[in-house]
């Protein structure tokens, strides 16, 4: 990681021409790392880091994180300091200005911070996936800071204790049990913990939940039938097609798929073009569907019973 801050700066200079960033926002980036320089030479340091461009925040604007519904210039000035920070830990401009800050203080937040920086060093885990596992770590290190736990302490019991704790969504459960349960046996692996603990995360069905039911209770096929308007044309057209469905077991492909034409025959005919294979005529005076098929020469005749 390069610390001297001309040689950064010319780095962060070189990436932003090879991305043709140039003119006035080339110009005013340059402005702003100069001011920066200065006050860098006023406090006598030669080397950039995090803390440092925190302090450089801290002491111009009051803080190092964003403030909501600051001015542009503001903006730009934590824009150009934040360039220099995340280019320095990642090789990458960071896409959002941070508002909110991630800090691993106690004896279990250590060991996380050491584990994202396993993550980044080891398993060369993209930025992007690094900060998903630090939102969850800190989420985690700070419950059991809090509440002065240990990994003696864990159990099954107080891995769902934490879970209702932050009420997470499904998603965010399942990818936070990933994250907590690699950075468990991490810690069991690498001689930090005693205990085998990643076992006490027990595993979910989140892949396997259907998000739709499979099959629908009797009554509720009949108030879905029940609700369509069927005073208009379309109203009884949209009641064909659930009955269809639901009495005579078409598919959504054959009714996709079901003719060149479909003939309501109600007050008018309704045409459509974009069907292909065969033609349905609706008989509503006479209570009938005929299907007609070219597979089929003389088609099908249903009965309408309750249309």
């Amino acid at each position: 990681m390069v610390k001297n801050f001309e040689t950064l700066v010319a780095l962060c200079e070189e990436e932003l021409r090879h991305r043709e960033y140039i003119g006035s926002y080339y110009a005013r980036l340059i402005s702003y790392w100069d001011e920066l320089r200065s006050w860098m030479d006023r406090q006598g340091i030669t080397e950039f880091d995090e803390d440092v461009g925190n302090r450089y925040l801290d002491e111009i604007f009051g803080t190092h994180l964003l403030p909501e519904k600051s001015k542009v210039r503001v903006r730009k000035r934590f824009r150009a300091v934040r360039m220099l920070i995340s280019y320095q830990k990642s090789g990458e401009f960071e896409f959002r200005i941070p508002s909110v800050e991630y800090r691993f203080d106690g004896s279990i937040g250590v060991l996380a911070s050491e584990y994202l920086d396993f993550c980044h060093a080891e398993l060369a885990n993209a930025q992007k996936t690094i900060d998903n596992k630090r939102l969850y770590l800190h989420d985690f290190s700070r419950y059991m800071d809090d509440r002065e736990m240990s990994f003696s302490d864990l159990s099954v019991d107080e891995m769902e204790e934490f879970f209702r704790f932050k009420e997470y969504s499904l998603s965010s459960r399942h990818n936070g049990s990933r994250v907590i349960r690699h950075f468990l046996q991490h810690v069991y692996d690498t001689g930090k913990s005693t205990r085998d603990c990643y076992v006490f995360v027990l595993k979910d069905n989140y892949r396997k939940q259907c998000k739709l039911p499979t099959t629908y209770e009797e009554q509720e096929i009949r108030d879905m039938i029940g609700s369509v308007e069927r005073a208009s044309a379309i109203g009884k057209r949209d009641y064909l097609v659930l009955i269809l469905a639901t009495e005579y077991g078409w598919r959504a492909k054959d009714k996709r798929t079901c003719g060149q034409r479909l003939h309501v025959e109600i007050d008018k005919i309704w045409r459509m073009p974009n069907l292909i294979h065969s033609i349905i005529t609706v008989g509503w005076n006479y209570n009938s569907t005929h299907y007609s098929m070219t597979e089929i020469k003389n088609g099908i005749q249903l009965a309408n019973d309750g249309m």
